[in-house]
């Protein structure tokens, strides 16, 4: 059993390190977040520029 806890143990530091090397990566190059000018237009407009009708 002690086999077992320490593959779970490694299996999720593994996971946790990759998620956090990516997201790293993904905010170098696109940024995790939008800017405050854009949250507050809306997504639709900033991002796609639609509007609803």
């Amino acid at each position: 059993m002690g086999i077992q806890i320490k593959g779970i143990v490694a299996t999720i530091l593994y996971c946790g390190l990759a998620t956090f090397i990516l997201l790293m990566v993904t905010k170098i190059f696109f940024g995790l977040r939008i800017t405050p000018q854009e949250e507050v237009e809306g997504l639709d407009i900033s991002l796609h520029g639609e509007v609803i009708q």
